[in-house]
């Protein structure tokens, strides 16, 4: 799939610039009309570039591979539409730019896109640290919702409402854990493998039981985690 992506994007590139190289040939050979081809190749570099390291992300490299490239995808949209709306207006006599003053503008626009990559790229690691420290915090709840997945799935019939129910509490819960709820994320755990037990037994009561034991926990780490939150 990314093969074919990269194809297309490639395809769509050559297409554009041999339309703007064609559309350059037939323009007056002014010098702001030599500024404008240059800087309209450039956006397409920029769009084109862009567009393949999208294309290549995976969950994980998505923040440096699609967030940051977003700069250069703005960048060379907005240098395209600067450069024809520019041009546009100076072929059919509306106003008149001096070349030098054509390439101060987009060297300042430039320069105001390079100074944004660079300041995002300088928090690059930290937010990849903080993407991974997310990560981690989610994979203990993940596995109690793993947990109670199976525990649905190989329940017998007589226990699958309430067994369904205690489910879709913890799926449904707040992934992200915290310190604070290592307790109760513990008990939920030890709850969990006394329901297999209770279940492997046929003890209706003590099914019962558990799963109401593991809802109350689950509600309680929900309200803790919702009061750590501003």
């Amino acid at each position: 799939m990314q093969n074919k992506n990269t194809i297309r994007i490639l395809l769509a590139t050559g297409l554009g610039v041999l339309l703007w190289t064609a559309l350059y040939w037939v323009l007056p050979k002014a010098m702001v009309v030599h500024v404008g081809y240059g800087f309209g190749l450039l956006g397409m570099g920029m769009v084109a570039g862009t567009l393949l390291r999208v294309a290549r992300s995976t969950k994980g490299n998505y923040i440096p591979h699609v967030a940051f490239p977003l700069v250069a995808l703005r960048y060379g949209a907005g240098n395209l539409l600067l450069t024809g709306v520019v041009l546009g207006l100076v072929l059919v006599g509306k106003i008149a730019v001096p070349w030098v003053l054509f390439t101060l503008l987009h060297a300042a626009f430039l320069a105001w896109y390079l100074w944004k990559f660079l300041a995002m790229e300088a928090g690059r690691e930290a937010i990849l640290a903080t993407g991974e420290k997310a990560e981690a915090c989610c994979e203990n709840w993940k596995s109690l919702c793993g947990e109670a997945e199976i525990l649905v799935k190989t329940a017998p019939a007589q226990f699958q409402k309430e067994i369904s129910q205690m489910r879709d509490a913890v799926r449904y819960a707040d992934p992200v854990s915290h310190p604070s709820v290592a307790e109760v994320e513990n008990r939920v755990r030890a709850a969990l493998a006394g329901l297999k037990e209770s279940l492997a037994k046929n003890e209706e009561a003590s099914v019962s039981l558990r799963c109401q034991e593991i809802q109350a926990a689950v509600q309680e780490r929900n309200v803790c985690l919702k009061s750590r939150k501003p």
